[in-house]
């Protein structure tokens, strides 16, 4: 799971509407969240669906847009779901 965590991080940082993306330290926070999140429910391994969950609450506040994409009206979340439309998830 770390490659996939490790994949959306590295994509907010190429995202062309992103002046600065995630940084590995905010990796570490999605991977650790993503783990209480299974561990919340009631399974010892972290699924695709629990770094889902996870991303918007630990990314959110970590990256910062172009001004000119957010003067358009483009907000953090909806360029974190197009981060997670465009990394691959693993099977």
């Amino acid at each position: 799971m770390t490659s996939y965590v490790s994949a959306i991080v590295r994509a907010t940082r190429e995202h062309a509407g992103v002046s600065l993306g995630a940084s590995p330290r905010a990796a570490v926070s999605l991977l650790v969240a993503s783990k209480a999140r299974a561990l919340l429910s009631g399974r010892e391994f972290v699924t695709p669906d629990d770094v889902k969950g996870m991303v918007h609450d630990c990314l959110r506040h970590r990256v910062l847009l172009r001004p000119e994409i957010e003067i358009e009206g483009v907000t953090v979340d909806s360029v974190l779901d197009d981060v997670l439309g465009r990394v691959d998830v693993p099977r």
